[in-house]
């Protein structure tokens, strides 16, 4: 079975400051080592512009919303990919 981190956060880092673009990079990378292969998937509140931003500088692309996926709010979340989706 393949790794499946269930929640990244990088605590305490200001807007911009490049940590979580780092600690996003590195966790694909140790995953990848870890077999998880080259395609991953992920959600995001929509309204985290930045975030969004990030992944998508990353490489990953937008490819539709979860509707009323967080529990707290409501928020939709936007599904994103990295390589091709494993449909």
């Amino acid at each position: 079975m393949s790794p499946r981190p269930t929640q990244i956060a990088v605590i305490g880092a200001g807007e911009g400051s490049g940590e979580a673009l780092e600690a996003a990079a590195e966790v694909g990378r140790l995953l990848a080592e870890a077999g998880a292969g080259s395609r991953f998937t992920l959600e995001v509140r929509v309204s985290n512009i930045g975030a969004i931003a990030m992944y998508e500088q990353l490489g990953f692309r937008r490819a539709g919303r979860r509707r009323r996926y967080y529990s707290d709010n409501g928020e939709d979340a936007m599904i994103m990919w990295l390589g091709e989706p494993g449909f």
